[in-house]
């Protein structure tokens, strides 16, 4: 189960990473902070760039292995039990999706079948949720400063202990297949 989560300057990030992951067999759900006008043509574009399917995720829907799911403008996107997505307009919060509660559905559900990156952003959302991953056992990866077009998010969770990796944002793809295969 791989979880991806980005702000400011994370459309292209995201991009990026979804076009390194073909052959995935692992669903991906990914948190990125839009303005609310952006959402449907971020879907467009990332149906373009990723070697994996692309949807907006829906509520109760079954995860498919390789399949991408992205938040829905104004809904928390999160990992139910029996491997199904749950969306939510609670808790109110600066973020709506928001990486920390993506992050924390994950450390509770998936645990170490977990994979949790972190790219490009401003302020400090997914890194407390990084950490509960961490600390479930799952696997967290950090984009690196040089690589981010803003080293907010990936800084916070590296400074809380929250990344078991930093790297460029090239090298993530691979680290993703890696982590998968280690827990196989």
């Amino acid at each position: 189960m791989i979880a991806i989560a980005a702000s400011t300057g994370g459309p292209q990030a995201v991009a990026r990473v979804l076009r390194g992951l073909g052959g995935l067999s692992a669903p991906v759900l990914v948190v990125q902070h839009l303005h609310p006008t952006f959402t449907g043509r971020f879907q467009e574009w990332m149906a373009r760039e990723s070697a994996l399917p692309v949807e907006m995720a829906a509520d109760g829907v079954t995860l498919r292995p390789g399949a991408v799911y992205l938040a829905p403008n104004g809904f928390h996107l999160r990992l139910a039990p029996s491997r199904r997505i749950r969306l939510s307009s609670e808790p109110d919060s600066l973020h709506r999706p928001s990486a920390d509660i993506l992050f924390a559905s994950l450390a509770e559900e998936a645990a170490a079948a977990g994979v949790g990156v972190l790219l490009t952003g401003m302020g400090a959302d997914g890194a407390a949720g990084l950490l509960a991953m961490l600390r479930s056992g799952g696997r967290t990866i950090v984009q690196d400063e040089a690589s981010s077009a803003v080293y907010g998010m990936a800084k916070a969770a590296q400074s809380m202990g929250a990344a078991e990796q930093v790297l460029h944002l090239d090298r993530i793809p691979e680290a993703i297949f890696a982590a998968i295969g280690a827990r196989a």
